[in-house]
């Protein structure tokens, strides 16, 4: 993105200057991040490259166009970007989508017309998750401009957000003037607890806790905000802690070998098919993960330089909100290629592309999982406490299966590839036994439900 309408850039020569370029992505501290804003604002920036933290609430202007670096994972978001550029009614401003090697980029590459026709997604959202509630309230609060205007908005607002932001007001709280709550919110989210990175004594931006045990371990090398860094110190305290960075050469990488296990804990609500039929359930998870190993790699030759495993190689996240699909084992199929294991493991990745097309949720916002000892397969949400996604799977979940079995079907490749339904650095899937294991969760789930869960029992519906 870069500023119109200043002559200094039109006579520059050819190509920008480093200091006219910047990242701008959540995990940046607030100060950097409104120092990004203000510059590019006036027009000391040019260039930004943003992940989508640039979307929320930043009203900049005057942008001569926006290159989407892949498809964003929902139309509201696509909309949301393309709407950074072109707010000047004095000039054109360009738009480019460059399509990646994924099911969503390729469909969209395809089919232009389905995303310039389709209707904007309908939001997902958890308002009976306090964690989620109590970060809004001071925008909610700043947007009122005051208690009169708060009141007037009681109806949009009610009744979380609403008996929330009244509750502040009552005890005392004021709305502060000349400040903007949405800097201070932390975009990275979750309650799990917040790292702070540190160059040196400078606060350089944040991690959740989930994030730390997966990117940023002992000795691990980490980009941020365009330049690499080794992790040389974690510094773990009640709610979070602080990781120290030095910096290293670009062309390291750093790859965990991770394993996962889900189990849900609690479970909300349920459906059932028949005595040993599918059963689909939604609730609160626990994630247990643990790093068996890292290798690093200098990427100029492939060569390997290390193996080690991180001191702190075991980690547990509770409170995410998830749905689970399972189909009970009975014992007369295990022959069968798509009720063993490769089966199980591929339509985890049918549930997770049809997600991509079915809730406007990002990419980064959940994780699947399957359990082929169980033959379940779950969409965990990365916010603990859900923010909606896991409850309207629950409600759409057929659906979503249905595309991800298209979109396997659809490509050429003789197992699975980045196009349909491989993730990158995947194991070898077969889409086949996937789509045959999919095929039996809907078969066994046609029509109404025969269950439901309550109160720890599958009780018959009347």
């Amino acid at each position: 993105m870069r500023p119109k309408g200043d002559t200094a850039w039109d006579d520059a020569p050819p190509g920008i200057g480093r200091d006219r370029i910047e990242v701008y992505r959540a995990g940046l501290s607030t100060k950097k991040r409104q120092d990004v804003q203000e510059r590019l604002k006036r027009g000391d920036v040019r260039l930004v490259f943003a992940t989508n933290a640039l979307e929320l609430g930043i009203d900049i202007g005057g942008l001569d166009g926006v290159v989407l670096a892949g498809f964003p994972e929902s139309i509201m978001a696509a909309w949301q970007r393309i709407g950074r550029a072109g707010r000047s009614w004095k000039s054109d401003a360009f738009v480019l989508y460059f399509a990646r090697n994924n099911p969503v980029d390729q469909f969209h590459g395809s089919n232009l017309p389905a995303f310039l026709t389709k209707p904007l997604d309908e939001l997902v959202i958890n308002p009976g998750n306090p964690d989620l509630v109590e970060r809004h309230v001071p925008c909610v609060l700043h947007e009122s401009g005051s208690v009169d205007g708060l009141r007037n908005g009681a109806e949009i607002l009610r009744p979380v957000l609403y008996d929330a932001a009244e509750k502040k007001l009552r005890a005392g709280s004021v709305i502060a003037k000349g400040v903007t709550p949405q800097l201070y919110i932390n975009l990275r989210g979750g309650s799990t607890g917040q790292y702070v990175l540190k160059k040196g004594e400078e606060e350089i931006g944040t991690m959740s806790a989930q994030q730390q045990f997966r990117e940023a371990y002992d000795r691990a090398i980490y980009m941020h905000g365009g330049a690499t860094y080794r992790v040389t110190e974690i510094a773990t305290g009640r709610d979070g802690g602080s990781i120290h960075l030095q910096e290293e050469q670009p062309w390291l990488h750093t790859n965990p070998v991770i394993t996962t296990t889900v189990t849900m804990q609690n479970i909300f609500e349920g459906h059932k098919w028949s005595s040993a039929g599918p059963e689909a359930t939604y609730g609160d998870s626990s994630s247990m993960e643990r790093i068996h190993q890292v290798v690093e790699v200098d990427e100029r030759s492939d060569e390997e330089r290390d193996r080690w495993t991180p001191s702190s190689n075991q980690a547990r996240f509770d409170r995410a909100h998830a749905l689970c699909i399972s189909l009970p084992p009975d014992g007369s199929d295990e022959a069968v290629p798509a009720m063993a294991g490769i089966g199980v493991q591929t339509c985890q990745h049918l549930l997770r592309v049809g997600a991509l097309f079915s809730i406007p949720i990002d990419a980064h916002d959940v994780f699947t999982h399957a359990d082929s000892g169980t033959r379940s397969i779950f969409l965990v949400e990365s916010y603990p406490g859900g923010i909606g996604i896991a409850r309207k799977a629950l409600e759409v979940w057929r659906g979503m299966l249905k595309v991800g079995m298209e979109v396997a079907e659809r490509c050429r490749c003789a197992k699975s590839c980045p196009n349909c339904i491989s993730p990158p650095r995947s194991y070898d899937l077969d889409k086949d036994a996937g789509i045959e294991f999919a095929s039996r969760l809907l078969a066994g789930s046609e029509g109404r439900h025969t269950h439901e869960f309550r109160a720890g029992l599958w009780e018959p519906v009347r």
